[in-house]
């Protein structure tokens, strides 16, 4: 029979993961992630729909994003921001990525998780 402090213990330990893990990233504000989609700096209003098409829904440079998860563009997001996604557009989203700050990729992810998918 196990001893009952070490099931205690690993149960809080269980429970505490999730909201660990929860808390490390940021509530993305949908309606400021619109805005940096639309004027991100000195990418100007090309710093999505540029590349991305009208709507986000993809183009012949670049993937739709409409549709996605927000944890999917997150991930995607911070993956370019340190250099170690690769693709054909990597140098492109690097060059953007870089410049944002983890609110800025949780408020852009919730804006596009919420654009109409194809």
């Amino acid at each position: 029979m196990p001893h009952p402090l070490r099931s205690r213990s690993l149960a809080l330990t269980v429970l505490a993961v999730p909201a660990v893990a929860l808390a490390a990233a940021p509530a993305g504000d949908a309606a400021r992630g619109a805005q940096l989609a639309q004027d991100w700096g000195e990418y100007g209003g090309y710093a999505c729909a540029g590349c991305h098409g009208e709507g986000l829904r993809g183009s012949d440079v670049a993937p739709a994003l409409a549709g996605r998860t927000a944890a999917y563009l997150a991930e995607r997001l911070n993956a370019y921001r340190t250099g170690t996604a690769t693709g054909a557009n990597a140098a492109q989203m690097q060059a953007v990525a870089t410049t944002m700050q983890d609110q800025d990729i949780a408020d852009l992810s919730a804006y596009v998780a919420g654009l109409p998918g194809k």
